[in-house]
């Protein structure tokens, strides 16, 4: 009897450290994994719910915790605002799911920024990073910049507003570009509009875009829905709260 106690007592002390080896060894990966990518940024605050992907791991963001290329930042309930190492500033609001894609700075010459937003509403202040190889990635256009601070909501439309700069969209449609106290608004990878004038959007003013306003006004942003360029649309419920409010 003694026996086969010690017997059951060293099977389960070679199962728990089987799966304390398997354990140790995944994190050794997630870590080496970490530390083999280039480190992008850093999240400078987030509130709530965000989570950053890379392929089927997850892991906490943690206040000025590193961001690596290759990484993904996801918000459910919350927001997180991220800064580049060139010195780009990103808001990432709630529902949102924003991916680093390609990213390196540097003191040589092969600087570039490449990005995707999957859906969700973000605001951004470029940095350092050269222009042209700056790329954002959507399903229904990809995105450059000229020195540009910009905002984008991307759900059954894509709706981009400029604040400074300029940024130029392009898809199979062709490619056009959009100016400081612009907006546009894309409806499909086979369509591309002429952007509208909406000055520069504040609360309740202008025609809306996914810029600073409270989706009071025309082509609606976060709280805006997609309305004509002729037309006004009103809030929408449990909108996300304008790139205007707290950014930076």
């Amino acid at each position: 009897m003694i026996n086969d106690l010690t017997g059951t007592m060293l099977h389960l002390l070679m199962h728990k450290s089987r799966r304390l080896a398997f354990f140790l060894l995944a994190s050794a990966l997630m870590s080496a994994s970490a530390q083999a990518a280039e480190e992008a940024g850093t999240i400078l605050s987030f509130t709530g719910k965000v989570e950053i992907l890379r392929g089927l791991e997850k892991r906490p963001p943690g206040n000025h915790g590193a961001l690596y290329s290759g990484e993904s930042i996801v918000t459910g309930n919350g927001q997180a605002q991220i800064r580049f190492a060139d010195g780009t500033l990103l808001t990432l609001y709630r529902d949102t799911q924003f991916a680093i894609d390609d990213y390196h700075y540097g003191k040589d010459k092969s600087d570039r920024a490449q990005f995707s937003l999957v859906n969700g509403v973000m605001h951004t202040l470029t940095g350092k990073i050269d222009k042209k190889n700056y790329l954002l990635k959507t399903r229904f256009a990809n995105l450059g910049v000229r020195g540009t601070e910009y905002s984008m909501q991307l759900d059954e439309a894509l709706h981009v507003s400029v604040d400074q700069g300029q940024v130029q969209l392009a898809n199979a449609a062709g490619s056009v570009l959009v100016g400081a106290g612009q907006s546009i608004l894309i409806t499909g990878a086979n369509s591309m509009p002429a952007p509208v004038v909406t000055g520069r959007a504040g609360p309740g003013g202008g025609q809306g875009g996914p810029g600073r306003g409270h989706g009071g006004g025309g082509h609606g942003g976060p709280g805006g829905g997609a309305a004509s360029s002729g037309g006004a649309a009103g809030g929408t419920a449990g909108a996300p709260p304008p790139p205007g409010t707290g950014k930076f």
